[in-house]
């Protein structure tokens, strides 16, 4: 396991989310909408038996 990689990956993701926490994006409207739609890509491998 590259730990740097990995470590590398999470710091970008976070910058990514703090972004766009602090832009408010997407807009709680949205999110409220879509709620039923948004599914976690790793979370929607496992229910179909992926990883």
């Amino acid at each position: 396991m590259d730990h740097k990689a990995l470590f590398d990956i999470h710091r970008k993701a976070m910058a990514q989310a703090i972004h766009k926490a602090m832009a408010c994006e997407p807009s709680i409207d949205w999110l409220l909408e879509n709620q039923d739609k948004i599914t976690h890509k790793y979370y929607q491998m496992g229910l179909d038996g992926k990883i």
